[in-house]
């Protein structure tokens, strides 16, 4: 697995090669584990995740925006194709908040689950998104094409606690 420029999809110190001496066995599938390691709200918001290594997190979606055309935004060709974006915040039980911006692929993917969808309430998780952090505090949380992904309402064991732990009231 490549790291992307500065960024690692996880703390693994060590770059995997493969070589001619390489030796690959099949191994029984995993199946019981969804390998998720969501992280805590405040610890992202005071600053205590790195920003090198990317992240899982977890929650309700709100605040969700409008899909944008990032060339019409920046006014410049630097993106060759038609990237969009849409932001969006994430907040946890306690009602802690945390911006997010998606691109590319994603976004796509959330845009059509929005429009599919009639939830009023979206309880996602957030597969290796990366931290962006502007004067030493954390700004938003980002994708990085081609490595992470979104989850709408998954059953996963995480994901099944927080919904037993939402408060009765709106956000």
């Amino acid at each position: 697995m490549h790291a992307f420029a500065l960024i690692r999809p996880t703390k693994n110190k060590y770059h995997i090669s493969i070589t001619r001496k390489s030796f690959f066995s099949t191994i029984q599938p995993i199946t019981d584990c969804n390998f998720l390691c969501c992280a805590r709200y405040m610890d992202i918001l005071r600053g205590l995740s790195h920003p090198k290594f990317c992240v899982d997190l977890g929650g309700t979606m709100v605040e969700v925006g409008v899909i944008e055309d990032i060339q019409e935004i920046q006014g410049n060709k630097i993106f060759a194709n038609n990237q969009i974006r849409i932001r969006f915040s994430m907040i946890d039980t306690n009602l802690a908040k945390i911006r997010c911006a998606v691109y590319g692929s994603v976004a796509e993917k959330l845009y059509q689950h929005r429009i599919a969808s009639n939830a009023n309430v979206l309880i996602c998780v957030l597969k290796l998104w990366r931290i962006e952090r502007a004067n030493g505090r954390s700004r938003h949380l980002t994708t990085v094409e081609g490595c992470s992904d979104i989850l709408f309402n998954p059953e996963i064991s995480q994901i099944k606690y927080y919904k037993s732990m939402i408060p009765f009231r709106g956000f």
